[in-house]
Formats: structure tokens, C-alpha cells, sequence
């Protein structure tokens, strides 16, 4: 008897384990909603479970931001979410970056903004962040901060440019200073760098 109680046991919770299966399987599946109300209501449930479902949400939010009317999927973002604008929009493009294959579910951890932060690499940089393997389920924001701060010039090589740009702008303001001498002289005494002359006046008034 305690064998066949251990049996049904062991059946009882692999049925479970296949209900609970089925639950989350059903849970992946966005429906199709039809009004703002119900977007909030679903969004807002999600968000409340744990943010590990941003992907799910930002699929939402993509699908009310195509199918609410004009201004309905911003003011509902506004009133109804218990999210704001940029939270919205870095979830909305994560779950885009996904959802389009940039990134891939099982390679980002389980973090909006991290993903967000992966999904504003250009294609190169992507590209070159995944062959140093920084595009991993435990990667940081200030890893990733690091890496796109690699990419800028360097604050002495900025100053050096601006500096070269100075040299040069003193170069022509030299050579146009002796132009303007040269025609002051030719024109006669008198001509300042301003275009005025005593004498030219005095031969209109004459």
C-alpha cells in the first residue's frame, strides 16, 4: 500500500509540475486586448509580480502603443501605470530589441534597463561587445557604461583639436589683417580697418 501511496505521489507531482508548466506557458502568451483599461490592469499585474516580466510588459506596451488611440497610450502611461514615461520607454525597447533578435532572451539578464542599455549600442558595437563577452545573463550598467565610454575621444585629444582650430583661426585673421593693411596703404593714408577715411570724406564733400 505505501508503495502504490508513493506511486500516485509521484504522479500527483509530475501533474503538477505539468499544470504549472501549462500556467507559465499561458502566461508568455500576450492576448489580444482591446481597451486601455484592460492594458493597464494587465501591465500593472505584471509589473506587480516581479520585473523579471518586463519583456512580456514592453510586448504589451509595444501592442497598445499601435493599437490605443492617438495620446490614449501616453496618457495612459501618465495615469494608469504604475511606471512613468522613461521607465516605459526603455522597457518598450528593450522588449523591441528582443523581439527583433538584436538581443536574445537567454543572453541578457533579467533587468530592463540593463537590456535597454545593451539595445542603445550601434550594431558594430554590439557586434564588438559580444566578442569581449559582455553581452551575458550577469552583465552590469556600469560595465556597459564603460564600454560605450571607450568609444568617445579622450578629453586631451578634444582640447588638442580645439586648440589646432584656435591656431588656425589666428593664422587667418593675421594674413587678412595684411590684406587690410596692404589695401589701406594702396588706397591712401587715412583708412582705417573699419572702412572710414578722412580724406575719402573730404573729396565727397568736395
Amino acid at each position: 500500500m505505501a508503495l502504490i501511496q508513493k506511486s500516485v505521489s509521484k504522479a500527483a507531482a509530475a501533474r503538477r509540475l505539468q499544470d504549472d508548466e501549462r500556467v507559465l506557458e499561458l502566461e508568455r502568451v500576450v492576448q489580444n486586448l482591446g481597451n486601455r483599461e484592460e492594458y493597464a490592469g494587465e501591465i500593472t499585474r505584471l509589473w506587480g509580480q516581479a520585473q523579471e516580466k518586463f519583456i512580456l510588459i514592453g510586448k504589451y506596451l509595444m501592442q497598445a502603443k499601435i493599437r490605443l488611440p492617438h495620446g490614449e497610450y501616453e496618457d495612459m502611461i501618465a495615469r494608469d501605470l504604475p511606471f512613468g514615461k522613461k521607465a516605459a520607454h526603455m522597457i518598450r525597447a528593450a522588449a523591441e530589441a528582443i523581439e527583433s533578435g538584436r538581443l536574445h532572451a537567454n543572453e541578457v539578464p533579467p533587468n530592463y534597463s540593463v537590456v535597454y542599455a545593451l539595445a542603445t549600442l550601434t550594431d558594430d558595437q554590439l557586434t564588438l561587445a559580444r566578442s569581449q563577452g559582455l553581452v551575458n545573463p550577469k552583465v552590469t550598467r556600469p560595465k556597459i557604461f564603460a564600454f560605450k565610454r571607450s568609444f568617445l575621444p579622450p578629453p586631451d585629444a578634444d582640447r588638442s583639436d580645439r586648440s589646432l582650430l584656435l591656431e588656425q583661426l589666428r593664422e587667418q585673421r593675421r594674413r587678412l589683417d595684411e590684406e587690410i593693411h596692404r589695401l589701406e596703404e594702396e588706397i591712401g593714408c587715412g583708412v582705417t580697418i573699419d572702412g572710414t577715411s578722412r580724406q575719402v570724406d573730404e573729396m565727397a564733400d568736395a
